[in-house]
């Protein structure tokens, strides 16, 4: 699920900064698991909650990838952050997820710029794992 980045080495003297990843999701004890996992793999992880706050950080910032619920509480949707990520970061991962089940069969095919359409709960090892690859 990789996609490839165009990022440039760093300098001599100059530490490799973590990867940036925006998770968006409704607060939850999953949200804090998934957090963890993605830290202690490297990752430095921006949490939001609301989709307006999630753009603004895509316009503000770098990323190499989105995680989000496609169910958020304030206007809009899951679906327009990956089309927000596309525009800002068009190499980056993106990836849905949603506690539907039948979610990833009727949402795969209409939802091309989504790399991954998850269902929850799924445990954050097997998320950092595909982001890894």
């Amino acid at each position: 699920m990789a996609r490839s980045t165009s990022s440039r080495p760093p300098q001599e003297g100059q530490a490799l900064s973590p990867s940036k990843v925006l998770l968006v999701q409704v607060e939850s004890s999953e949200q804090s698991a998934l957090c963890g996992a993605l830290e202690r793999e490297g990752f430095q992880v921006i949490e939001k909650w609301t989709i307006r706050e999630a753009l603004s950080s895509l316009a503000a910032e770098t990323f190499v990838a989105l995680i989000c619920d496609l169910h958020l509480p304030s206007a809009g949707d899951g679906f327009t952050l990956v089309n927000a990520m596309r525009h800002f970061h068009p190499d980056a991962i993106t990836v849905i997820m949603s506690n539907y089940p039948a979610l990833r069969e009727s949402v795969s095919a209409l939802l091309p710029q989504a790399d991954e359409v998850l269902v929850t709960p799924i445990p954050p090892h097997e998320i950092v794992t595909r982001l890894k690859t």
